[in-house]
């Protein structure tokens, strides 16, 4: 049997010469600190002012919690395991790992704790050596944790190009999956088991268990900045190395309100929470040599420099 096969130009469409417009990557144009790296390299691209020792300044300040308390769900009940053959497991609460935390003192207004500060758009690069240790994501009893500097944190920090290990300390199988400014899934079959994986460019990435325990989440900012801390518990936080001059505060904090849910096709049980768009404010700072310490008022909506 043959098969012929014949060409004719008189049905075939013409190939449109218009430029396909650029796909945009909405993990980068939604992360403010990949932006803010990106205006900082483009203002002062291949300048390497690098002040005097004598020349850098320290700034501090404390972050307080205004009006009502935070909206949002702050547990939600699930099973343990969304398989169907393991459907009777015990409902049980889960915390949101991205409520805020409030301090526990008396008196009005109250520190927040867990806010992500970093110094951008400043007069020079700055010189000042990384002030953070390793990061360690740890799944223990079903539960994502960061450790870093002797703390646990819902925001970790890393520097791009550098490695954050990830163990399944103790629970059944788990996936973490990063999204954002990187792309992995990492499988854990058994307890200890253990991986490494870099995180390439700046940016914010997002861990999530990918095995159906929708409460474990994080986040890890890969900051090409060293001027980068988290406020205590007290809601106080403070960065050494910092040239003088003009600069932008850049305040950040997860949001803890659900914007939606993905559903298992099967079991029809919640896999995946997605939040709303984190909470950023970028505060106008002036950076010298005696510096009062900085007071900012929080809410849902944002920050603000308090007078």
């Amino acid at each position: 049997m043959w098969l012929i096969l014949a060409a004719t130009t008189g049905g075939c469409g013409k190939v449109d010469p218009t430029e396909a417009a650029p796909v945009v990557d909405l993990a980068e144009a939604n992360d403010p600190f990949y932006r803010a790296f990106l205006a900082d390299k483009e203002k002062r691209s291949g300048l390497g002012a690098k002040p005097a020792e004598s020349e850098n300044c320290a700034i501090e300040g404390q972050i307080l919690w205004q009006g009502s308390p935070p909206a949002g769900d702050k547990t939600w009940l699930a099973p343990l395991s969304p398989l169907i053959e393991r459907r009777n497991t015990p409902v049980e609460p889960r915390a949101n790992p991205f409520f805020p935390v409030i301090g526990s003192a008396s008196a009005q207004p109250q520190g927040l704790a867990g806010v992500v500060v970093a110094l951008v758009d400043g007069p020079v690069r700055p010189e000042s050596p990384w002030p953070h240790g390793p990061l360690k994501v740890i799944l223990r009893n079903h539960r994502l944790i960061l450790e870093q500097d002797q703390g646990q944190f819902a925001v970790g920090f890393i520097r791009p190009e550098d490695a954050i290990s990830i163990e399944l300390e103790s629970g059944d199988f788990d996936t973490i999956r990063g999204r954002g400014a990187a792309f992995f899934a990492c499988p854990f079959l058994k307890p200890k088991d253990t991986a490494s994986r870099p995180l390439r460019r700046p940016g914010i990435v997002r861990l999530a268990s990918g095995a159906g325990h929708f409460w474990m989440q994080g986040l890890v900012i890969a900051s090409p900045t060293p001027l980068i801390a988290r406020t205590g518990a007290d809601g106080k936080f403070r960065i050494t190395g910092v040239p003088p001059g003009q600069w932008s505060l850049l305040c950040f904090r997860p949001s803890q309100r659900e914007k939606g849910r993905e559903r298992d096709g099967e079991t029809l049980e919640t896999s995946l929470l997605d939040f709303e768009e984190p909470v950023v404010s970028s505060l106008a700072v002036q950076i010298g040599a005696a510096n009062a310490p900085l007071r900012i008022a929080a809410d849902d909506r944002g920050f603000t420099l308090a007078k």
